[in-house]
């Protein structure tokens, strides 16, 4: 569901789905990406940051996480 809310750009929506997933499963580094980039999305860039780099510690090469981290180096 939280992936449908993505996909039409409702990313408060989403992120309250994937916030409570990476409750549930805090080493799912797809989960922790996703909610990333809702929190960049609404501009919540120190929060998607520490998202981020928390699934690059369980996955260090996920290249989404990889590339939205790159994004964001400079915001």
């Amino acid at each position: 569901l939280a992936i449908c809310y993505i996909e039409t750009n409702d990313y408060n929506s989403a992120m309250g789905i994937l916030y409570k997933l990476s409750v549930k499963y805090p080493n799912n580094h797809i989960v922790l990406t996703n909610l990333a980039k809702c929190e960049a999305e609404c501009l919540k860039i120190k929060e998607a940051k520490e998202h981020l780099r928390q699934a690059l510690l369980i996955y260090e090469d996920y290249e989404p996480a990889l590339e939205l981290l790159e994004k964001l180096k400079n915001d």
